[in-house]
């Protein structure tokens, strides 16, 4: 099949949907400055950009099918959908990006991100990742800073303790600098992971009898827990990373360390994505 090429001139106060009875779901465009209003890719629909793509100032991009630049990618209005984005050079986003459309959804990245000085935005409507509630998930570092908004709908409200993965990652680096969350709500990050949890009301909630029980017994890390183990990470009283293992899937845990005399901090992430921090002296 020959690929057909597509220059797109974009202007402002107009809707371009992209559908996929264009060239049987697949283009290419040499160039895109999106200055419109909103350019939609539909789900089924592939689009290669062989050069840069900027999303401009108050320009939407809805992905629902896959978006694939060949060359850098530069945001500076909104990021949405439920699709693929992939892109060459490492991407610092300045603009917004919010996965799902008006009900959660989950938007992949093939890259290194840096959310900058741009904003994430998530909604929550229940326990399950991408359709009841958002997540973003990344092929390679995701650099966390910026600032990141969190909103429950249809009056959502969840178990105590409970953990949204919100970003999966390969690897992660930083905090966001601005949390705007609900009322009893926090961040919380592992070497691969930003993770909401909620906290209840603290002072009505019924504490867990049974958390796991974690110590050092001649230099062997031993963790015990009710649920199956998936991640265990280690820090040091400075907040450095020493270890991180995950897909243990096990309810029982031993792993020798060499680790000097001294306080140490193990974040212990159960299967049902509760997360136990233990302070522990080797």
């Amino acid at each position: 099949m020959k690929k057909k090429s597509i220059l797109l001139s974009l202007a402002r106060g107009k809707t371009l949907k992209i559908a996929c009875l264009l060239f049987y779901g697949f283009c290419t465009a040499q160039l895109v400055t999106n200055n419109c209003d909103k350019v939609k890719i539909s789900d089924g629909l592939a689009v290669k950009v062989n050069g840069n793509f900027s999303n401009t100032a108050n320009a939407v991009l809805d992905i629902n099918g896959t978006l694939n630049i060949d060359s850098n990618l530069v945001n500076n209005g909104s990021v949405t959908g439920n699709g693929i984005l992939l892109y060459v050079s490492d991407f610092t986003n300045s603009g917004s990006f919010s996965p799902g459309n008006s009900s959660a959804g989950a938007l992949a990245i093939n890259g290194n991100f840096s959310n900058g000085t741009g904003v994430l935005n998530f909604k929550l409507a229940g326990t399950t990742a991408a359709t009841q509630y958002d997540q973003l998930n990344i092929t390679g570092n995701f650099s966390c800073s910026g600032t990141i908004n969190v909103a429950t709908i249809s009056g959502f409200t969840p178990a105590s303790n409970t953990i949204f993965e919100l970003v999966n990652a390969s690897s992660l680096s930083g905090t966001f600098a601005t949390k705007n969350l609900p009322a009893n709500w926090t961040i919380e990050y592992t070497a691969t992971k930003a993770l909401l949890k909620y906290n209840g009301n603290l002072a009505n909630e019924t504490f867990e009898k049974k958390a796991p029980i974690v110590y050092f017994k001649n230099h062997v890390l031993y963790i015990t827990s009710e649920i199956a183990i998936q991640d265990v990470t280690i820090y040091d009283v400075n907040g450095k990373k020493l270890f991180y293992q995950t897909k243990i899937k096990n309810n029982d845990y031993s792993k020798e360390f060499h680790l000097n005399n001294g306080l140490y901090f193990v974040h212990i992430l159960d299967e049902n994505h509760k997360l136990s921090i233990k302070k522990v002296i080797n």
